[in-house]
């Protein structure tokens, strides 16, 4: 009998045997067939038990697989969870955080303005604006500045009813008067696209110095009023003349990251005629200064002085 026939036949053998068993414990009266059976079948029970037991083990290992790779899916479904309500209350946190420093800067300055929030950013290599969800209704009109808590933001460039198109101060379309804080450095802010910004005093040889914080400053027609926060300046650049200066500068807002910014509800300064231009205009100008009254004679007492030095005479 070849090896192949025998396992045959003994896995015949132990269905048999099975299926008496089975039959056996269904008609289980309590008497002694079932027991007898389990004893004669057990010293083959155990070599069996033991021939399985690897393949329960596999049984065992591939559900523990499965059962563990659903956890698994469920923990990262729940730590994704986790990760964007922690973002959600970080972005929630900076947003406050916003809020607060345009309350402080309105307050410091003392500006009437309008709240905005930001509906778009635009950045591109031709222009660098934004636009807010504030416009005529709300007061806010062509030339108006545009503040973040941080400082100045830009300008606005057009208004409709509901909403407003600014020009950002890093455009290389924007300028604005500027000084430097603590100093007589007054001068001109442009914008330069991606690169800093810059600034050239109006006069080289005040002082200014790297480092300095820079201020909007006002001017005729212009609506942007002086004492905004601009930035700091950098590293001076080289220029062709001595009597020219210009510098780089660092601006204090991120206009990548802006979400509530405020419109400066100011009105242009008024404009001042130049000499050219002021034929016709009256002038406020002071007259001369009045003479000095002649100092008053005590008649009398030249009078007894005269007497005294006749009598001494």
């Amino acid at each position: 009998m070849t090896s192949g026939r025998r396992v045959r036949t003994l896995f015949a053998g132990l269905m048999l045997t099975a299926l008496v068993l089975v039959t056996l414990d269904a008609r289980d009266d309590g008497t002694a067939p079932r027991g007898a059976a389990t004893a004669a079948l057990e010293p083959l029970g155990s070599p069996l038990a033991r021939a399985l037991q690897p393949v329960r083990d596999l049984d065992d290992a591939v559900r523990d697989l499965l059962a563990t790779r659903a956890e698994n899916r469920r923990l990262r479904a729940e730590n994704e969870e986790l990760r964007a309500r922690r973002a959600a209350d970080a972005d929630l946190v900076r947003q406050v955080e916003e809020l607060r420093a345009l309350v402080g800067l309105r307050d410091d300055l003392a500006l009437d303005t309008v709240p905005a929030r930001v509906i778009s950013v635009t950045p591109s290599n031709f222009e660098w604006t934004l636009t807010i969800d504030a416009g005529t209704d709300d007061g806010v009109t062509r030339g108006m500045a545009v503040v973040s808590g941080d400082g100045l933001v830009g300008r606005v460039l057009l208004a409709t009813g509901d909403a407003a198109r600014v020009l950002l101060l890093i455009d290389p379309n924007f300028s604005v008067a500027a000084r430097a804080v603590g100093g007589d450095g007054l001068g001109v802010l442009d914008g330069r696209g991606s690169e800093a910004m810059r600034f050239a005093p109006l006069d080289a040889r005040l002082p200014v110095a790297e480092g300095d914080e820079l201020v909007t400053a006002t001017f005729p027609g212009s609506a942007v009023p002086a004492g905004i926060p601009i930035g700091r300046l950098t590293v001076r650049e080289d220029t062709d003349s001595r009597l020219r200066a210009a510098y780089g500068v660092g601006p204090y807002v991120d206009v990548a990251a802006l979400d509530h910014v405020l419109v400066v509800l100011a009105p242009p300064a008024p404009e001042v005629p130049s000499l050219e231009d002021s034929a016709g205009v009256p002038l406020d100008v002071p007259g001369p200064p009045p003479s000095p009254a002649p100092v008053a004679t005590d008649a009398g007492a030249d009078g007894v002085d005269d007497a005294d030095a006749a009598g001494s005479g």
